[in-house]
Parts: structure tokens; C-alpha cells; sequence
């Protein structure tokens, strides 16, 4: 077994955020220094986007720099008519955790959902899922959540 020295890792960010749309893409990094062998990286990244068909737009907080989840402007309720927000989103990811003797693989993943947010804090979503895997047939995934945040 091999031991490691350093592990250096790195993130970088980008959103675009005009509602009803959003972009969002990260990037991520690790460089292992490694005792009695040479230095081995990995890498990630995934690029979303997302259109709110109901016009709402994502908050964006300054103080933390995190984009929050759609709040509908007229949540489902009884008798008032309102329907909360729906959203369609895709998102591609991919991770490298292939380098030198190191072979842990490669995962490219496409997926697509459909999300209903009938009332601040439920979110109900549709996913599908195709991952390839590196020398493997690819997998379709079907997913259905119910999803409660606050």
C-alpha cells in the first residue's frame, strides 16, 4: 500500500441566474502527493440548468452565496387557485477518478426531472437518469421523490 503525503483540492463555481432561468456548473479537483510514487489528480464537474415554467426565479443569498430553492408565488391551496411552481431541469456530471496506476473509473451521468413545488417547503420530483459508467453498459434510472426542506 501506498501512502499519501498532501492531498491539494480545489472548487470553482459559476451561476447565471435570469429568472425564470438558471445555469449553474461546478468543477472540483484533487492532486495526491503520494510517498514512493508519483502524484496522482482526479477531477469532477457537473453544468445544470433549469427553466421555472411558472416564471419564479431562484434566491440568490449575498451573505452565503448559495442558490436557494424555487418559493412559489402562488402556492397550492384549496379554493385559491394557486397551482405552486413547476420546473424543468438537466443536468450533466462527470468524475474522473482515473490517473497513472490509479483506476477507479469514470462516471458521465445525464439526467432530466420535472419538479412541483406546490407550497413552501415540498418539492415533488421526477427524475431520469442515464449513467454511463467506463467499460459498462449504461444504466436508466427512473426516480420519484417527495422532498420536505426548510
Amino acid at each position: 500500500m501506498i501512502g499519501f503525503e498532501r492531498v491539494n483540492t480545489g472548487l470553482g463555481e459559476l451561476a447565471y441566474l435570469m429568472a425564470p432561468f438558471s445555469l449553474r456548473s461546478e468543477y472540483a479537483f484533487a492532486r495526491v502527493s503520494r510517498a514512493e510514487s508519483d502524484s496522482v489528480a482526479f477531477h469532477a464537474f457537473y453544468l445544470s440548468a433549469s427553466y421555472a415554467i411558472t416564471g419564479e426565479m431562484r434566491p440568490y443569498s449575498e451573505s452565503g452565496g448559495t442558490i436557494r430553492r424555487i418559493q412559489p408565488t402562488r402556492a397550492f391551496r384549496d379554493g385559491t387557485g394557486g397551482l405552486g411552481a413547476f420546473e424543468i431541469a438537466g443536468r450533466l456530471s462527470h468524475i474522473d477518478l482515473n490517473d497513472r496506476d490509479i483506476m477507479g473509473g469514470k462516471l458521465t451521468n445525464l439526467s432530466f426531472a420535472f419538479n412541483w413545488y406546490p407550497l413552501h417547503p415540498v418539492r415533488i420530483s421526477f427524475n431520469v437518469v442515464r449513467a454511463d459508467r467506463e467499460s459498462w453498459d449504461p444504466v436508466w434510472i427512473l426516480q420519484g421523490r417527495w422532498q420536505l426542506a426548510f
